[in-house]
């Protein structure tokens, strides 16, 4: 009896042994690198970090659209965390990427060593810091906080060099310096503004033997009358010489004013209030536009200021602008008076 038992036992052994063998020998872990991208719990995970078999994961939305989804996000409990390996029991869970694009673990021990950063390049740095902060704000652990914060830091401070780097290689190359002739504060600016404004006062005085104004205007213009103040407070300021061109009736307010609505046509004139400018160049004179509908004085003197100041650095130059052209005064006193 005895030995029959002892028969019993042993064959139960042998029998459970040759069945487990086979699957203990035929079990093989999986693999599981930083970079991969793995699947459970119906989403998808991105391996940041690897201690034996534990991983650091971060939620992963690479491919596919985030603002689709309704139960994303850190208030679904979808946050970074440390996860066993072994739940992992398939190869279809895990999304391998190619070696050149693996994702080296993050040294948290040295982010907050200025030696380290030191050694980094401008781009391994953004993208570390990137990492860093995203794992900072899904998992704010003080070890990620710390190192977000110093490296944030260590950021602040190389920009504020290269800063001071810039400025005194512009104070020792002032050819480079846009301000020297404006200045950094309102003291400055509101000095060098007065200075340039008399000397657009002065350059604009000096051409009025050369410059001058056509100020179009029309019976019906619910505009014009208001725009002739600013017309005669510029002749006022510079003594210029204004002609105003009606289309049809002549007011009192416009200053040496005719009716000739055949210059509305060589110059295509299409809206009024509108003025253009005329300057002098040898027996051509330049005409073209620099002001439609009402415009205060400020903008009326900048542009002409502007188009004047052009013109004179390039006295040679017959386009000033797409909207200008010459036109000989023989034909403008042909359209006036009817000669042939």
């Amino acid at each position: 009896m005895r030995g029959g038992i002892a028969l019993l036992f042993i064959m139960f052994v042998i029998v459970t042994f040759v069945n487990a063998a086979p699957l203990n020998k035929g079990k093989k872990q999986i693999e599981i690198s930083i970079g991969d991208i793995i699947t459970f719990n119906g989403k998808k995970w991105q391996v940041e970090d690897k201690q034996n078999s534990r991983l650091y994961v971060c939620p992963y939305h690479g491919d596919e659209s985030f603002y689709k989804g309704s139960d994303w996000g850190w208030f679904y409990g979808e946050n970074c965390r440390w996860i066993e390996g072994k739940i992992l029991t398939s190869k279809r869970q895990i999304q391998k990427k190619e070696k050149k694009h693996q994702k080296e673990s993050i040294p948290w021990d040295r982010l907050t060593d200025d030696k380290y950063l030191s050694t980094l390049t401008a781009n391994q740095f953004k993208q570390l810091y990137e990492k860093v902060r995203q794992i900072a704000v899904m998992d704010p652990a003080k070890e990620h906080i710390h190192a977000y914060v110093h490296m944030t830091d260590f950021m602040r401070r190389k920009a504020l060099i290269f800063a001071h780097a810039v400025s005194d290689f512009i104070l020792e190359n002032p050819v480079y310096d846009m301000q020297k002739e404006t200045g950094t504060t309102s003291w400055a600016y509101r000095f060098s503004f007065k200075v340039r404004q008399r000397e657009r006062d002065a350059f604009l005085k000096n051409l009025k033997d050369r410059a001058g104004l056509y100020f179009f205007v029309s019976a019906n213009c619910p505009y014009c009358k208001e725009q002739s103040k600013i017309i005669n407070w510029f002749i006022a300021d510079y003594e210029w010489n204004v002609i105003s061109v009606a289309s049809d009736f002549c007011a009192q307010e416009y200053p040496d004013c005719m009716v000739a609505p055949e210059l509305f046509e060589v110059f295509n004139v299409q809206y009024t209030p509108s003025i253009y400018l005329i300057y002098r160049q040898k027996d051509k004179p330049l005409i073209f536009p620099v002001a439609n509908g009402l415009t205060d004085y400020g903008t009326l003197k900048a542009r002409i200021y502007y188009y004047l100041k052009k013109i004179k650095e390039k006295e040679n130059n017959k386009i000033i602008s797409p909207g200008s052209y010459y036109i000989s005064e023989r034909k403008i006193k042909r359209k006036i008076t009817g000669e042939q």
